[in-house]
């Protein structure tokens, strides 16, 4: 393990860090950098209590047990969408915590492997902003790291990659009792987009200034981002491999269930996952590979392998059809896979279509072009020979 790396280990809910907690060096783990609890350092002020954050969870236990009135403040949750701020004010009729403060909750849909970050600015109040799981645990939290008194996820500039899919929730808070109004921004990163990967495809990328930066310990750490399609069931191995940096990996399942993180296990200091033989996926889904340095702001090129199963060739058959349910003859019918490639054919006098020797395994989106109708795109993960439901052409 690298000198200064913070080891991090879930369990029941109870948060423990240091180093050395891996019986190995090069232990994999599903805690991965960024999932240290952040607190905020620049700033002489008193540390926020613990009974401040058992107050928070006390909120979530008493809304799941219903033992909270409907028009209780504390169970109101707002959607916020991502790349849209919310223009809102803390009022004494909000939910109290322990401490006096108020709180408003926010919740998102997160993916695996996302890249966010939140801010809450007021020139009213001292802000303080809260990252919690759908139970109510602390992910991240923050005082001043925004400009002035302001609150950013995470501190010091940057994004924090999800470590799950599904429900997490925003806390826009005060440091002491106040009200008056903020705005909570929830967004992601235009360097942060993913690139698609295939089994078996080696790929060249770079570490540079101008990738994702991915904030942990104050630092950012430049990280690209890939994904593959996934099939329960499937073998696979990653390896990152690089003479300029030290190579580090975070692997992202479906759901974040099972999701690991390893520094040196592909020998010197190149990662892999798993640390030897081959990882059986168990589910079927999106998969995200972060690909980063085991040190802060390392830049230079590196490899990148997805070891999985040959591609089988399937075929793809299909039938378009008019609104009235005849077969339509010289429609042109597009195939596209997860990379960005496509292929064309045309339908049959009867309106028939295939597409023969299509690698299996991947994700697959068909449309359908015609002078005549308008019709419906279609998305399917392509495993064995398929024939798709008919197109039918709309009005």
């Amino acid at each position: 393990m690298k000198k200064g790396i913070l080891s991090i280990v879930v369990c029941a809910g109870i948060l423990l860090t240091g180093t050395g907690l891996f019986p190995t060096a090069n232990a994999q783990t599903r805690a991965k950098r960024g999932t240290a609890v952040s607190r905020s350092s620049d700033t002489k002020k008193p540390p926020v209590s613990d009974a401040k954050r058992s107050s928070i969870q006390e909120t979530f236990r008493a809304r799941g047990a219903g033992q909270l009135s409907p028009t209780d403040a504390c169970t109101t949750r707002t959607p916020v969408t991502l790349g849209q701020p919310v223009d809102a004010n803390l009022t004494s009729d909000d939910c109290r915590l322990t401490d006096g403060t108020y709180i408003d909750y926010y919740t998102f849909q997160g993916t695996a492997g996302q890249a966010i970050s939140i801010s809450m600015v007021s020139g009213s109040f001292d802000t303080y902003l809260y990252l919690l799981d759908n139970t109510g645990v602390t992910i991240d939290e923050n005082d001043d790291s925004g400009t002035g008194t302001n609150s950013r996820i995470p501190i010091d500039g940057g994004v924090m990659t999800l470590n799950y899919t599904g429900t997490y929730t925003i806390g826009a808070n005060s440091y002491a009792q106040s009200t008056g109004s903020y705005i909570l921004s929830l967004v992601t990163d235009a360097r942060c987009a993913t690139a698609p990967v295939m089994y078996n495809q080696a790929i060249n990328g770079s570490l540079a200034t101008t990738d994702c930066p991915v904030n942990f310990a104050d630092q950012s750490y430049y990280t690209d981002l890939y994904t593959f399609n996934g099939i329960t069931g499937q073998q696979i191995s990653i390896a990152m491999s690089s003479t300029a940096v030290d190579a580090y990996l975070v692997f992202h399942t479906p759901t974040g269930a099972g999701s690991l993180g390893d520094d040196d296990s592909g020998g010197g200091t190149n990662a892999r996952i798993p640390a030897s033989g081959l990882f059986t996926l168990a589910e079927t889904g999106i998969y995200t590979i972060e690909t980063s340095s085991s040190g802060p702001a390392q830049v230079g090129s590196y490899t990148l392998t997805v070891n999985g199963p040959a591609a089988a060739p399937v075929s793809v058959s299909g039938k378009v059809l008019t609104s009235d349910g005849r077969g339509l003859r010289n429609a042109t019918v597009s195939m596209t896979n997860s990379a960005g490639t496509t292929v064309t054919t045309t339908t049959s006098s009867f309106g028939f279509f295939t597409f023969d020797s299509v690698p299996s395994g991947d994700t697959y989106t068909f449309r359908v072009n015609s002078r005549l109708f308008r019709f419906a795109t279609r998305t399917v993960a392509v495993t064995d020979n398929v024939t798709l439901p008919d197109f039918v052409g709309l009005e």
